[in-house]
């Protein structure tokens, strides 16, 4: 599933962790249409999919694949911001919980609403920090 899901997004996942030291805080911020819709686009496809990974988490065994995400690419990005090591895995926890809320009930509600507006309210939800997280 995370093969096939990183093939879709078309990023070079390598090329992506090895540039972030190197680019600017604004490209660090991943909330963004560039992101966003392929990845809803992705789940869209594949809402059965989607729907029982978030009933059966541990059996697909989902926490690890987001500490692999944490560990090489939001680690990172967190240095970058320079967020307290003490405050990272509450601040995550935070921003991945709404994001995987939003996409539950857009999911539940059998994808209705259109993309753009998913990716509008998950914008609105979590705003581009300026300067330190």
């Amino acid at each position: 599933m995370n093969r096939h899901f990183l093939e879709h997004m078309g990023q070079d996942s390598r090329n992506f962790v090895n540039k972030i030291n190197d680019c600017s805080k604004d490209e660090l911020y991943l909330i963004t249409p560039k992101y966003l819709k392929p990845y809803l686009s992705y789940i869209k496809r594949n809402k059965r999919l989607f729907l029982t990974a978030i009933k059966k988490a541990k059996v697909l065994q989902l926490n690890q694949s987001y500490s692999q995400l944490f560990q090489h690419v939001l680690m990172p990005i967190l240095d970058c911001y320079q967020v307290p090591q003490e405050e990272r895995k509450y601040i995550m926890s935070f921003y991945i919980q709404g994001i995987i809320a939003i996409i539950t009930q857009w999911l539940k509600d059998d994808c209705k609403e259109e993309i753009e507006f998913v990716m509008q309210v998950i914008q609105r939800c979590i705003k581009q920090p300026k300067g330190n997280l």
